[in-house]
């Protein structure tokens, strides 16, 4: 069965015989984005681009045609790769000179010969008169200090510092100490915690400690905390993880990461999609209640990873055996942590089996 056809990269001359800039390129973003370019791909240097008034003139006469591999919005840049062994890979940046809006279209080779005295691109600034929203719950939280950035006391939907834009929220981080790392690692909720992160529109965790200090962790066997962690950085791929090395490299790091998102994703047209609304819960009757919860339970399934050499059953585990299964590994993480296992009523569980698929 033949798949869906790929979007088309194409480059037209300007019917507009007046115009500095003799050709056309459109880009299949956006629904569409038309730029006026002063040369049909940069082969030597950046090329100029501006935007072009109007739709696409379907009488233009085409002088590149080419399917698309990807063409995706980065901040304030497009990445455009094109199917085809030679000029394939290219870029067009959304920038302002003399603050006046310009586009300029380039290639990595173009980019490191315009400046051959530097590989690295210049300090931009970051963003002036930041607010950056400090969760109330945190009891000794960064104060910025000659950043010239206001900090907030509100809570925050997930993490523990964040920027917005109006009411919506543009960027968070959440703060980790070496010791709550190891914590959440052990008793699962990090993984929760990047999965609320993971609804909003951009999102990172910085460790107050460098990445060794893992495998030295007291009452835990060496390499199963690294392990536990590579598999939730898989997980939620889309979540950075930087291990910052010290409380004062991590306040570093969280200043530039949301001024940085407030410079480049200010723009609504450049950030992400808006966060997902949580779906609505429907009233039940305990009888439709019992019902669900045994239709759930019978359908429960744990698949296994090899966590250990001598693991070699990895078929899956359903049904009552499932959470048995669950209960033991619960109270073995438990005891691995050194802390006395908790006790929840049954409005304070913090895991349930949830409808799912495997892919």
């Amino acid at each position: 069965m033949a798949g869906a056809p790929r979007a088309r990269f194409l480059v037209a001359k300007n019917p507009d015989s007046a115009s500095s800039l003799p050709y056309l390129v459109r880009l299949p973003i956006d629904g569409g984005i038309v730029l006026k370019a002063r040369a049909p791909w940069p082969t030597t240097a950046r090329v100029y681009c501006h935007r072009h008034e109007g739709g696409w003139p379907e009488s233009a006469e085409i002088v590149d045609d080419v399917a698309v591999l990807l063409c995706q919005r980065r901040g304030p840049a497009v990445d455009l790769v094109l199917d085809r062994p030679q000029h394939a890979r290219s870029q067009f940046v959304f920038t302002e000179v003399h603050d006046r809006p310009a586009i300029f279209w380039q290639t990595q080779k173009v980019a490191r010969t315009a400046n051959p005295g530097s590989r690295v691109p210049r300090r931009r600034a970051l963003a002036d008169g930041l607010t950056i929203i400090a969760d109330t719950r945190e009891r000794y939280p960064y104060r910025f200090a000659g950043r010239g950035v206001a900090v907030e006391r509100a809570a925050v939907t997930a993490g523990d510092y964040g920027v917005r834009v109006g009411e919506s929220w543009l960027a968070v981080v959440e703060r980790k100490s070496f010791d709550n790392l190891v914590g959440s690692l052990a008793d699962g909720t990090l993984a929760f915690q990047l999965a609320r992160l993971a609804e909003l529109p951009l999102a990172a965790v910085v460790v107050e400690s460098g990445y060794p200090a893992l495998f030295d962790a007291p009452r835990v066997a060496e390499g199963w905390l690294p392990d536990v962690l590579t598999r939730l950085q898989i997980r939620y791929r889309e979540i950075p993880i930087m291990f910052a090395g010290s409380r004062k490299f991590a306040e570093e790091w969280t200043y530039r990461f949301l001024a940085t998102a407030v410079a480049d994703l200010a723009d609504p047209s450049a950030a992400k999609e808006p966060a997902r609304k949580p779906a609505t819960l429907t009233a039940m009757s305990g009888r439709d209640r019992r019902t669900r919860a045994e239709l759930r339970r019978s359908r429960a399934m744990l698949v296994k990873t090899r966590l250990q050499p001598v693991e070699e059953d990895l078929s899956p585990i359903r049904g009552s055996d499932a959470i048995s299964l669950v209960h033991r590994l619960t109270r073995e993480s438990w005891s691995v942590s050194g802390r006395d296992e908790p006790t929840y009523s049954r409005k304070e569980i913090p895991w349930r089996f949830v409808r799912g698929r495997l892919t």
